[in-house]
This record gives structure tokens, C-alpha cells and sequence, in this order.
């Protein structure tokens, strides 16, 4: 019974973990996508205006 139960937490805390760095990731994606152009226009208008 007890192993069952120590399985099952071990379980649970790995799937908590997978979701959290799966989170991470998708918001990572999400957030590079979104400010990624946004940088890379800045830069270049940057450059723009220093040439």
C-alpha cells in the first residue's frame, strides 16, 4: 500500500513538473514570437538611423 502511494506522488510530481516546463516552453515560443520581430525591427531601424 505504502509503494502504491509513494508511486503515485512520485507520479503526480513528475507530471506537476512536466506541465510546468511544458508551460515554460509554450510561453517561451509565444513570447519569442511575439517580440522577436519586434527586436529585430528595432534593431533595424536602429541601424537605419544610425546610416
Amino acid at each position: 500500500m505504502g509503494r502504491i502511494l509513494i508511486r503515485l506522488l512520485i507520479y503526480l510530481c513528475y507530471r506537476k513538473t512536466l506541465t510546468v516546463v511544458g508551460f515554460h516552453l509554450i510561453l517561451f515560443v509565444i513570447v519569442n514570437f511575439l517580440f522577436y520581430p519586434l527586436i529585430r525591427v528595432r534593431l533595424m531601424t536602429r541601424r537605419g538611423d544610425l546610416s
